[in-house]
């Protein structure tokens, strides 16, 4: 076929053709995705499954990671703790009304949600480490200074002889090139898009899908180039560390400690450069409707379907809606939805068995909380199936188009 100068020569598509564009298009971006320090192979899947499925997880988490600026930390502990490589003991409590509550800086804040468990999570943790019961590791936050540890930090002691504060990560330099390629081959999909092609198919062309994959490798790339790769994570002390070694625990190949829970305060600098970030998140946001529009007029050309446009055009929506807003996108997931019911009847429960109700009052308080645990439930199946549908019924319709059209090049 023939557009203007334009010469596209067009064979029938095998099967394999339709794996490799899925593998190179799409498969392969999600390889690129930096994952968190620690990480388990499944954790490590996990992200990977959720940022093929759902683009905008991945640019989410990849700017998240890009505002963290761990390579300018002034030593390694300082870049692992701004890369979230750092964890810190926590322990169960009881606040003054007898509820359960957790701490992790000796009850100067309570929290009444639980911390990520790591030991749960099956994170990699470095050094032999012992806790006693009701206490567990989580990850420290990102806000609180730590300090480098001498020898130890209840000691009264000073390092003599040789010293090291290296604390092992890397730059994953098969990331960064994995990112760089699938950038460059991801915009030559785009690129050889014929014209004819738009014709026939308008804003419902295969090749446009592709967009918000390259901009998650593109952030990607910056996200692997900024922060190093750390395959575990490192434990300081803390007073509550302290006290569960007293209680018969251990911790040996701590990295610091807290020696008080002060806020770090950021560079005015860093302000402006997160700042930069969120105003270069909403361009990301736009830019595949820009491009769209500019190419199709978001008109759908002749042999475009009404199936094509709804799967494509919800998958998109669908992607920015739950990638960039939510961020975390695994909260959204059915085994999360039916734990909130459970944390809701709970609660309520406490409610009609501890307090001075009536029997009607009763009755009325576990309405509301059936009502609400069953809206909550509902509304996360939706969410959760409209996150895995959308996905599948754009890739099955990508699919169609390819072997509908055949494999073109241009001449």
């Amino acid at each position: 076929m023939d557009s203007d100068s334009e010469q596209v020569v067009c064979r029938k598509a095998t099967v394999t053709d339709v794996l490799t564009v899925f593998l190179i298009n799409y498969l392969a971006h999600a390889v690129t995705v930096l994952i968190s320090p620690g990480s388990s192979h499944i954790a490590a899947g996990d992200a990977g499954l959720w940022s093929l499925l759902v683009p905008y997880k991945g640019i989410y988490a990849a700017l998240r990671i890009i505002a963290r600026q761990a390579c300018f930390g002034r030593d390694a502990l300082e870049r692992a703790r701004r890369a979230g490589a750092l964890c810190c003991v926590y322990k169960v409590v009881q606040d003054p009304s007898g509820s359960i509550a957790y701490t992790y800086d000796n009850n100067l804040q309570t929290f009444t949600v639980a911390p990520l468990s790591l030991s749960s999570a099956n994170a990699s943790i470095h050094g032999l480490i012992h806790l006693p019961a009701g206490y567990d590791i989580t990850l420290l936050p990102r806000d609180y200074s730590v300090q480098p540890l001498a020898i130890s930090p209840s000691s009264g002691k000073t390092a003599t002889g040789y010293t090291s504060n290296t604390i092992s990560c890397d730059y994953n330099f098969v990331k960064i090139a994995a990112s760089l390629a699938q950038t460059i081959a991801g915009s030559l999909t785009v690129y050889q898009a014929s014209k004819a092609q738009f014709a026939l198919f308008g804003f419902t062309q295969s090749s446009l899908t592709v967009i918000p994959y390259i901009l998650m490798s593109l952030t990607n790339l910056a996200a692997n180039i900024t922060c190093p790769n750390y395959s575990t994570l490192y434990l300081v002390e803390t007073d509550l560390l302290e006290e569960a070694k007293g209680l018969g625990g251990f911790a040996h190949g701590t990295v610091g400690y807290v020696s008080e829970w002060n806020l770090t305060h950021p560079h005015p600098a860093a302000r402006v450069f997160k700042k930069a970030l969120y105003l270069i998140g909403i361009g990301l946001v736009a830019l595949p409707f820009i491009l769209i529009g500019f190419w199709t007029k978001f008109q759908p050309g002749p042999e475009s379907t009404t199936e094509e446009k709804g799967w494509i055009w919800s998958w998109l929506i669908t992607s920015i809606m739950f990638g960039v807003p939510v961020g975390y996108v695994q909260k959204h997931t059915y085994t999360h939805s039916l734990k909130f019911l459970g944390d809701i009847s709970s609660v309520f429960w406490r409610v009609i068995k501890g307090g001075n109700l009536k029997f009607h009052q009763k009755v009325l308080v576990g309405a509301v909380a059936m009502t609400l645990a069953t809206l909550a439930l509902v509304i996360n199946v939706v969410i959760g199936t409209a996150i895995f549908v959308t996905p599948i019924g754009m890739f099955v319709t990508v699919g169609r188009q390819i072997i509908k059209v055949g494999i073109c090049k241009m001449v």
